[in-house]
């Protein structure tokens, strides 16, 4: 071989996931050129209009179509936290909804087709066929995001008060829900079991809660792990798309876990994580993703997060 020849440049063990992205990117592109951009005039004042790139596209195309607006939700509707008299949305919730709120308006190029709404709006918008809509939170802080991830509320005495419980339907179809509890929040058995975490730099019990999957098992659920202090090592961000069935246009995703640790997790780093479901999903528009987050708790200064876990993510591909 010459000398002056060049030898060919190693490649990167994930250049050709970045190629792959990067062709997506530009097939969506083409899509936006090609095809109107629906219109929802509502801008969210406290994020900027930024440029967009094919990557960013391409990854917002895993949860919505990017050919249309997006109307989001985050879930206000803690029972617990209204029963404790701190009703509204957790912090963590609120965190998530904002990273997400930056990430879409830079993806989508034009924060005009970007929404917060309130729940009332939510549904109202379950008949807009201009927008796609997510629902930001599992089903104790999002009753409408319940509806749609097969969790039927029932109303239970729990104590002196009377408390709406969801309950994961198994006849549904879907292979994953979240167990909150029977007969109380956090009852296994005839028993209420808690879980330490911090919050707010302050250390707090929680009732333990668990996952069902109906593959493995439809008698018992399986609880999240908790280490010999008691405190919780994981839960897990479940991310269900499914046609809109009012309007028989665009999609309904919902994306939550059931302590905002996942959610908060999954979109402090929304271009990476949503570019992940991406390659997990492979363009599908109806889908259920399980998504496993390890929580880390820093004792020194007593705060609690997250950190998803993509090696253990498991999909079922449902009927558009």
């Amino acid at each position: 071989m010459s000398k002056s020849k060049r030898q060919a440049t190693p490649q990167r063990p994930d250049e050709g996931k970045r190629k792959f992205l990067r062709d997506a990117g530009m097939l969506a592109v083409s899509a936006l050129l090609t095809r109107p951009m629906d219109k929802v005039c509502v801008v969210v004042s406290d994020l900027i209009d930024t440029v967009a790139t094919a990557g960013e596209r391409a990854a917002l195309a895993s949860i919505v179509d990017v050919n249309r607006g997006i109307q989001l939700f985050a879930g206000n509707t803690n029972k617990l936290a209204a029963v404790a008299g701190t009703p509204g949305i957790s912090p963590y919730l609120r965190s998530a909804a904002k990273s997400f709120g930056a990430f879409a308006i830079t993806a989508l190029g034009d924060a005009k087709h970007f929404e917060r709404v309130s729940e009332e709006d939510a549904r109202l918008a379950l008949d807009d066929k201009s927008s796609d809509l997510i629902l930001l939170g599992g089903p104790v802080a999002n009753s409408l995001g319940a509806k749609f991830t097969a969790h039927n509320f029932v109303q239970v005495n729990e104590g002196d008060r009377e408390i709406l419980l969801p309950i994961f339907n198994h006849s549904n179809g879907l292979r994953w829900g979240f167990y909150c509890g029977s007969l109380a929040y956090g009852s296994w058995g005839d028993k209420v079991r808690k879980a330490r975490r911090y919050e707010n730099g302050e250390e707090v019990e929680r009732p333990l809660y668990g996952l069902w999957d109906l593959k493995e098992s439809r008698k018992h659920p399986q609880p999240f792990f908790v280490d010999g202090d008691g405190f919780l090592q994981e839960e897990a961000l479940l991310i269900t798309r499914v046609s809109n069935p009012y309007s028989r246009v665009g999609t309904i995703t919902t994306i939550g876990g059931v302590h905002g640790y996942s959610a908060q997790a999954f979109f402090s780093q929304s271009d990476a994580n949503l570019k992940q479901l991406l390659l997990l999903t492979h363009g599908a528009s109806a889908y259920q993703v399980m998504v496993p987050v390890r929580l880390l708790h820093d004792h020194s200064i007593r705060h609690t997060s997250g950190q998803v876990d993509w090696n253990g993510a498991k999909i079922v591909i449902t009927a558009a």
